[in-house]
C-alpha cells in the first residue's frame, strides 16, 4: 500500500493552523494528552487530526463550514435554501440532498445563507447575529460564546 496517497487533514500543533499530511512522511503516531486525539509526528513537529464534528467545526470556520446541529457541520457557500419550519438546509433544488439545523440555530443560519446570495460580508452579519441576540436560549448561548471567540481571534485586527 502506498502511504504517499493517503492525505490527511490535521492541526499543526505549534501554530494551531490547518494542514494536510501525507502518511508517507510520518514518523510515528501516538495518542494525545486527553487520550482521545491521534499526534502524527513529522521532522519534529507534531500535527493534530482532525477527526470529530467539533474539531472541523473549530478549524474550518473561516473556511465558512458552521456547526448547524450535532450531527453535521455544513459548508454554508454550498448551501442552495433553507427550510425555517422543517430546520433543513438543501444543496440542490432538489432538496434530496440536504443538512440539518438545530431549531435554536435555524436564524443564525438563514441570516449568514442570505449574507452570502446578497454578497454581503459573513464577519458583519455573524457581528450583527451576535449583538441582536442578547436574550436567548441556553443552547444557542453556547453558540453565540463559539462565534464570539472565533471573532475576538480573526477579526481582532479589522475593528
Amino acid at each position: 500500500m502506498e502511504l504517499d496517497h493517503f492525505i490527511l487533514p490535521v492541526v499543526n500543533q505549534s501554530s494551531n493552523k490547518l494542514e494536510k499530511v501525507s502518511l508517507a512522511d510520518v514518523e510515528k503516531i501516538t495518542k494525545g494528552n486527553n487520550g482521545k486525539s491521534t499526534i502524527f509526528h513529522i521532522g519534529g513537529t507534531e500535527y493534530m487530526l482532525i477527526n470529530t464534528l467539533d474539531d472541523y467545526a473549530e478549524y474550518l470556520y473561516e473556511s465558512g463550514l458552521r456547526e448547524l446541529d450535532k450531527t453535521n457541520v455544513i459548508n454554508m457557500y454550498k448551501v442552495n435554501d433553507i427550510d425555517t419550519e422543517l430546520g433543513n438546509v438543501y444543496f440542490d433544488n432538489s432538496k434530496k440532498r440536504f443538512g440539518s439545523v438545530s431549531k435554536h440555530k435555524v436564524k443564525y443560519a438563514k441570516s449568514i445563507l442570505d449574507a452570502i446570495k446578497a454578497s454581503r460580508d459573513v464577519a458583519t452579519t455573524e457581528k450583527e447575529f451576535i449583538k441582536s441576540h442578547t436574550t436567548i436560549n441556553k443552547a444557542l448561548k453556547k453558540y453565540i460564546e463559539f462565534l464570539e471567540r472565533k471573532h475576538q481571534n480573526k477579526y481582532r485586527h479589522k475593528e
